[in-house]
């Protein structure tokens, strides 16, 4: 036999061999790869997670999956919503398992988990500490407006307000506002008002906060028009929070305009706050006209002034000469519904120079009015018909409407 022979002979052996038993499977194996996603990794308790599966299942189909949740809890699903009860951070691992191996994935402090807040602060928003409320004219009623803010609002069952020490009311619904009272029967002086906040989790804890006011009569040049506005109420009123009110015979027929201005600053840091500014519009405290301005109305640096005026006609609200420039509203007025008018004032320097604000800022944070006690009904097609009105002013007369 020959060389080439012998390899032909070997060669051919081999090949017959295969065919007789079977060729060997070359194919490869596999083993699943983990991984999973979360739904969210941060949040207060109780805190629910959605675990998904999406690891890579390899030459061959899962068959079981173990999720360790980390605080003890686990499943065998492959995708499983989670909840945690307590405070902490978690690491969250998932193992998988097919016919051809396994894989775990591990996170570590994936899961942080924060304690329900508990409210343990309190601030008077209305009135503020060290505000001044200056009374002009012939006030004889103006209600009081009390409002706060939580540092968990969540947590905040109720808050209570005294003045003086004496019980005014409770509001369960932020922003915490009461309207009670009457600046114009307080005297000359300091008043002191408590607000006093009862948690919902602890039902026994409260927290309290406590702030003093001046309430002081105009003074004799403050309002030279007599028109029952300040002539520079940037000027009259100097810091945050402080408010005049004012009561003027006007019109053809003598009838009452009731007017408040109330200042406030804008600031850098977000707020919910609201300030109101609350008006008698009627005969008793049961009839009012309440203007709400988010303190976020103002930018950084701003200086604003609410300006709200009340009368029971367009002539006593303006006089005779403005009223005379304004169309006829459409339809006809309902008796005992108030006309108002409200303007926010706006200055850069403190209130050299001031500016009424940009009808663009108010879309974002409007102006919320609220008339009580009049016996008209929204449900009857009532509906408010409004004039753009403008404010000028200067040092020697004083601003107008």
């Amino acid at each position: 036999m020959s060389y080439r022979n012998s390899i032909f002979v070997f060669l051919f052996t081999i090949c017959l061999w295969t065919l007789l038993s079977g060729c060997p499977d070359t194919t490869s194996i596999t083993p699943p790869v983990a991984s999973f996603t979360v739904s969210a990794t941060s949040g207060d308790a109780p805190f629910s997670v959605t675990f998904r599966d999406t690891s890579t299942a390899g030459s061959s189909a899962l068959v079981s999956w173990e999720w360790d949740f980390g605080d003890g809890g686990t499943s065998e699903s492959s995708d499983f919503r989670y909840t945690y009860q307590e405070a902490g951070t978690y690491t969250v691992s998932l193992r998988v398992v097919s016919a051809d191996g396994e894989d775990t994935e591990v996170q570590s402090g994936l899961i942080t988990v924060t304690g329900p807040c508990n409210v343990s602060s309190i601030a008077l928003t209305q009135p503020q500490d060290g505000t001044q409320i200056v009374i002009g004219g012939d006030l004889t009623a103006s209600p009081m407006v009390f409002s706060s803010e939580m540092d968990c609002s969540s947590d905040t069952d109720s808050v209570a307000y005294s003045l003086n020490g004496e019980e005014v009311g409770t509001s369960d619904t932020a922003p915490y506002t009461v309207v009670g009272g009457d600046y114009a029967q307080l005297a000359p002086g300091n008043h002191t008002v408590t607000a006093i906040a009862t948690g919902m989790l602890n039902p026994g804890t409260t927290v309290a906060e406590t702030a003093t006011f001046t309430v002081s009569e105009a003074q004799s040049g403050d309002d030279t028009l007599g028109n029952g506005l300040p002539n520079n109420p940037f000027a009259v009123l100097s810091t945050d929070g402080d408010l005049w009110l004012a009561s003027v015979s006007a019109g053809p027929e003598s009838n009452t305009r009731n007017v408040g201005a109330l200042r406030w600053e804008g600031s850098a840091e977000e707020s919910d706050a609201f300030l109101s500014l609350v008006l008698q519009a009627g005969d008793d405290l049961d009839s009012s006209v309440q203007v709400s301005v988010a303190r976020d109305l103002l930018q950084a640096g701003e200086t604003g002034v609410l300006v709200v005026a009340v009368a029971s006609d367009v002539a006593t609200l303006l006089g005779d000469d403005e009223a005379a420039m304004l169309a006829a509203a459409p339809g006809t007025a309902l008796s005992g519904v108030p006309v108002v008018e409200i303007s926010v004032l706006v200055s850069n320097d403190a209130g050299t120079n001031f500016d009424e604000i940009d009808n663009s800022r108010i879309f974002t944070d409007p102006i919320i009015l609220e008339i009580t006690g009049t016996g008209a009904s929204a449900l009857a097609g009532n509906s408010l018909y409004e004039h753009p009105t403008f404010v000028s002013g200067d040092g020697t007369n004083g601003i107008q409407i």
